[in-house]
């Protein structure tokens, strides 16, 4: 209908939010899709890579379904092909079983105030 600035109201008011989100994650967890073009996604990994924070993308079978552009964005050892190895993966980074790296800042853990 043509109605380009009530849209594009609309965008801004839900991206801000979604974008505003990964301003309060410790990390990011995204399940892409390769065969559905979307932008949204793939912004709020932009977001999560400049602000240094652990990326994980679950894909279809994995890097051989990852968008190329992505290759650099998230770490290929986190990339997985199903929901259960990234659960999997996030269960043995918490528990110790493999221990957090230095993508891992979590200021709650590192400062004691008195």
């Amino acid at each position: 209908e043509g109605r380009f600035e009530e849209l594009k109201t609309y965008v801004s008011d839900y991206r801000r939010i979604d974008l505003r989100a990964c301003d309060h994650m410790h990390a990011l967890v995204a399940f892409i899709d390769p065969d559905i073009p979307h932008w949204g996604t793939p912004n709020e990994i932009y977001v999560a890579e400049t602000a240094h924070k652990p990326r994980y993308a679950i894909v279809p079978d994995g890097l051989y379904r990852l968008p190329r552009w992505l290759f650099d964005v998230i770490p290929l050892d986190n990339v997985f092909s199903s929901l259960q190895e990234c659960i999997d993966r996030l269960v043995d980074l918490d528990n110790g079983t493999i221990p957090l790296g230095d993508e891992w800042v979590l200021l709650e853990t590192r400062f004691t105030l008195s």
